[in-house]
């Protein structure tokens, strides 16, 4: 009883760890995941599920290249967390229209 309840709160640590670190969290809207940040928390992570939730809704700020998905593999990315990065690629908006 007591392992589960130890065991639940680290999950909910590493799933928070995780958010904070899969990149720049705002308040308000929630961008892209960076390269950097995906890779960082591949790393750390070990829910890959949460990663692969995480990247389908907030996407990535990067196109997925061969090189970009060994670099994930060599930290530890899961075969679906590559997928979702490759499927989930999301150009950045801008921030103000352009003048014709």
């Amino acid at each position: 009883m007591r392992i589960s309840r130890i065991r639940a709160a680290v999950l909910a640590f590493v799933t928070c760890v995780t958010l904070l670190i899969a990149g720049n969290i705002s308040a308000q809207t929630k961008k892209p995941i960076s390269k950097q940040g995906l890779v960082n928390a591949v790393k750390i992570s070990t829910l890959s599920t949460s990663l692969v939730e995480d990247i389908k809704s907030r996407g990535v700020s990067f196109k997925m290249t061969d090189a970009i998905a060994s670099q994930l593999r060599a930290a530890g990315a899961t075969p679906e967390v590559i997928e979702a990065a490759r499927t989930n690629y999301r150009s950045r908006k801008r921030s103000k229209p352009m003048m014709p």
